[in-house]
């Protein structure tokens, strides 16, 4: 009996990033194997980037459609261009500048939302 033939369908940024991938191929169906994971332990001897980097592994079978999922996946956490940009703001209670991620002042606790 030959072994199974297994395809990279990902290169995943880290660990976490593989088993999250991992997981989700698994929800629609789909088994993959993590290859090079432990590799991650080696940085700094070998350099970081894609020779280091986690890979998803699929059955041949399974690539066309693990691959599109991915794909599916990756456009999913893309940030949007219709976003509205983040600019920082003025407190109006102290005058501190606040980045735009941030609805109240981080100096005097001002909530420009509820307020």
């Amino acid at each position: 009996m030959s072994e199974p033939v297994l395809r990279e369908v990902y290169i995943a940024a880290d660990p976490a990033d593989a088993h999250v991938n991992k997981l989700y191929l698994a929800d629609e169906g789909i088994v993959a194997r993590i290859s090079g994971e432990q590799l991650q332990s080696a940085m700094g001897d070998l350099p970081p980037g894609e020779a280091t980097a986690p890979r998803l592994l699929v059955l041949e079978a399974d690539y066309d459609r693990a691959k599109e999922l991915i794909a599916r996946a990756e456009s999913l956490h893309r940030y949007s261009s219709d976003l509205p940009e983040l600019t920082p703001w003025a407190c109006p209670k102290c005058s501190e500048s606040v980045d735009g991620t941030f609805d109240i002042c981080w100096n005097c606790q001002y909530d420009r939302v509820t307020e």
